[in-house]
This record gives C-alpha cells, structure tokens and sequence, in this order.
C-alpha cells in the first residue's frame, strides 16, 4: 500500500472536519467536540510515533541524502531540531514502555508527556524509566505535563544519588546542552563530580565578592564569571581552531553602517570615510588574531549580523566591532555576491574561510544546519580534475555526510553564478525536492541579481535552510 492508500482516509475525515463551521453547533456540541478532537490528535501523534520509528529502524533517510531522521525531518517537515527530536523520542520511548504506547494510541496522554518521560530516559537509563514505568505511566494518564515532570525529576535525583548505581553509568548520565529560547541562550547539564568542582571554582574566581552597589543576583553574577571565563580562554588563544578557525564572535554588516556606528559626532559617513573602511582590514586587534569582522559594502541599510545568531541592535554590534579585526569582503556591484579571488591555493586559507562562514554559517545543501565550524570547504569545479579556483565562488559549505554524497555517492550539486543559490540532482538523475538553498549574502534578496529560472520576485521564498 503507498502513501497516499494510507493517509487517504484520514485526509477525508479532515476535509469534512474543515468545511465544518463551529459556529453553527451548540455550546454541548462544541465543549465534547474539543476533547474529542484533542484525543484523536494525541492517538494521530501516537501513529506518528509508530511510522516514525519503522522508518528510523530502515534508515530511510538515506534516500533523501541525510544521516538521521532528526534531520530528515527538520529539511523535510521543516521541524525545528527541539520538534525533531521530539518525534524520534516518542517514537523510541514508546517501544520501550508498552503501556505507554498504549495509552497514547487511546488518546489518554499526550505528545508532551511522552517528550518527558523519553527526556528522563535519556537523562538517567532506560532501565531506570521501566522499572518505574507501573508508576509514571498511571501518572501521566491523570496529570498535567508539569506535574510530571516534577515526579520525573525526582525520579532522575533518587537514580543520582543511588550509591548502588555503577560509577560508568553514572559517568555516562554527563551532558551539557546549548539551546536558544527566543532572544536568550538556555543552558543546563549534568556534571562529573570533577568537571563540576572544576566548573564552580573558575566561576568564584572570576566572581569575587559583591560590593556596594551591586545589585545582580548571585544567578546573574555566575552568569557574568562564565562569559569573563570565555572572554579570558578565546583572547589567550588557549582554545583549539574548529574548522580551521578559532572561537570568535563573527559580525557582517555594511560598510556605511560601520562608520555611522563609530562616527561619534552623529553625522552621516561621507564617501571618504566608507572608502576608508573598505581598505581596512587585518587590523591588529588587543584581543584574538581569529575575530573577523567583515564591513560589506552596502547602502547601510541592513542591520548587522552576528554569525550564529542573527542580526543584532545597533549598540551591540558597535560595541563589538570596536575592538575587532576588519576583514573587507567585497561584493559585486550587479549581484551582491563575493568577488572572486583566484587559484593561489587548494586548500581554503583562514582569511577565505571566514568570508566562506559569513557567506554559509551553515552547511549549503538545502535544509541542512550543521553550522560551518563542523564543515567542509567543497570546491563546485575541482580543483586537480577541472582546475576550478579556490575562490569564493568555487566554494561552498558542505558537512562532511554531504560531501560524501557529492564526492562518493553520486549526488550532483549546481550553483547559479548570477544568484549563488545551490540546486541538487539525485544520484538517479532527478531534481532534489527541496532548496535551492541561498547564501546569507545574497545579491537577489539585497535588490540586485536575478531570481533562478522560473521563480520571478514575486515567488514565494523556498523552504528554510
């Protein structure tokens, strides 16, 4: 049976469901038809699970050039990475626990319960969770989500504090994770006795006593020992290169707006002043050789942008680029796009690399975000066999599984040198379904260039990176 002879009824009962107008039902109506649909929902998230884990168990996804099935749904179902591995942890946790499985094809807990019972599997061992499975599963039928995850925690405390618990399981339970909640970044982990005792004594060091006057909570104290500790280790030169560059703080703005930024007297940068930004760059800087700033000629209009994060206030970006290393990347007049720099070297140098990453902070194969730092420079023309330049325009980001499925297994991949926006062939010879994938600077969306050949501007934009 294919696809379609499976979801087909369903996508009948839907269809009757959306003509249907609430407004014309009775208030009983309503109320019961709410639940009821809440309940069909979490049983269709249940199914979800099910498919989700028979096509995990076939790695199917390597049929679609990724890797894992967390990043096949991320390019595919356009699933934030949170979202993603919250389908796969449903989908491995209610294969360990029956009667959780059962209870969420019935529709009697939800999708963010089963998220937080997987999450404690992962946190403590699934041996854990099933032997308390006769205790969170009658749980979790009759509670809210926090409440659970308040039984869950104390769960994954009484496994940590087990003395019985061999010293390689508990090992095994140490994790650090990194991930953005709206305008912030949101850290937690779980610690070895020796890195955490580690970890708190260079936090009291760079966190002497509060004197008069200063008024920030000891959590926002702590906060600001840990960003002078990574200040201190990135301006020292102490960490290792990643992706043949060392940590840094990446800004890509205009040119224009560079100088209004620094212009102290508020008057707008005349000419002179922008051309004597764009022949900066190199500039000694008190803190790391590896910080690159790249002023873009523009009309300043654009506001910076912080690599890894997205653009930033005004403030901020001028007070990171104060004390920064101004690296200059010109851009086409016609196009927007880098210019092209020649056939001096095969491999990618430092200064071509971070113009690389301001241009793919990401991995360019089209719904990949495997950040730069973990990828490969790929020359589009080879380098030995076609003599294709080690330029800016012979190159793109590609993570290392993506590489391979261009160099080993086949795959094609095409650049439009008016836009630079990549296509891919499949082995077989046909059009990948998603991209093309855009650089970040990007000559069509900045007004110049052309859109590829059958999307004219007023196209919607296609799937995000």
């Amino acid at each position: 049976m294919g696809a379609n002879g499976v979801v087909d009824p369903l996508t009948g009962v839907l269809a009757s469901l959306a003509v249907l107008d609430p407004e014309t039902l009775d208030d009983q109506s309503v109320r019961g038809s709410v639940l009821a649909m809440l309940e069909c929902a979490n049983t269709l998230d249940a199914v979800i699970a099910r498919f989700t884990r028979t096509f995990d168990d076939r790695k199917l996804f390597h049929e679609d050039g990724y890797n894992k099935t967390t990043l096949w749904l991320e390019a595919y179902a356009r699933l934030s990475g949170p979202a993603a591995s919250a389908r796969v942890r449903a989908a491995g946790i209610t294969r360990l626990l029956p009667s959780l499985e059962a209870a969420f094809v019935a529709g009697e807990v939800d999708a963010e319960h089963v998220n937080r019972i997987g999450l404690t599997a992962d946190r403590v061992g699934a041996d854990v969770v099933q032997e308390a499975e006769d205790i969170l599963v009658p749980l979790a039928k009759i509670v809210d989500p926090d409440t659970l995850r308040s039984a869950c925690n104390y769960l994954r405390d009484e496994a940590l504090r087990d003395k019985s618990t061999p010293p390689e399981r508990q090992y095994g339970r140490r994790g650090v994770t990194v991930s953005r909640i709206n305008d912030m970044w949101h850290l937690s982990g779980l610690l070895d006795a020796e890195t955490g005792t580690l970890l708190r004594e260079a936090l009291d060091a760079f966190s002497p006593a509060p004197i008069q006057g200063d008024d920030r909570s000891p959590a926002q104290r702590r906060h600001d020992a840990l960003a002078d500790l990574l200040n201190t280790v990135v301006r020292d030169g102490k960490a290792p290169a990643n992706g043949g560059m060392r940590p840094h703080i990446g800004l890509l703005m205009p040119v224009r707006r560079y100088v209004d930024l620094h212009d102290h007297t508020g008057a707008p940068a005349t000419s002179d002043e922008a051309d004597a930004a764009r022949a900066m760059h190199d500039r000694p800087s008190a803190g790391s050789d590896e910080v690159p700033f790249f002023p873009v000629p523009d009309d300043g209009n654009e506001p910076a942008v912080m690599t890894g994060w997205g653009p930033i206030p005004d403030g901020l970006a001028a007070r990171l680029s104060c004390d920064a290393i101004l690296q200059q990347l010109l851009l086409h007049p016609d196009n927007g796009l880098p210019l092209k720099l020649g056939r001096a070297y095969r491999n990618t140098p430092p200064a071509l690399r971070r113009a690389l990453a301001a241009r793919d902070p990401e991995c360019r194969w089209p719904g990949c975000r495997i950040p730069a730092s973990w990828c490969d420079s790929h020359h589009l023309r080879e380098w030995v066999r076609h003599h294709g330049d080690t330029d800016i325009g012979n190159l793109v980001i590609l993570c290392r599984y993506h590489h391979v499925c261009v160099h080993e297994r086949g795959w094609a991949m095409d650049r439009d040198p008016a836009t630079g926006w990549i296509t891919i062939t499949r082995p077989d010879g046909r059009p990948y379904e998603l991209g093309p994938s855009r650089p970040k600077i990007d000559g069509f969306r900045r007004g110049g260039g052309r859109p590829p050949p059958g999307q004219d501007a007023g196209a919607p934009d296609p799937p995000p990176e």
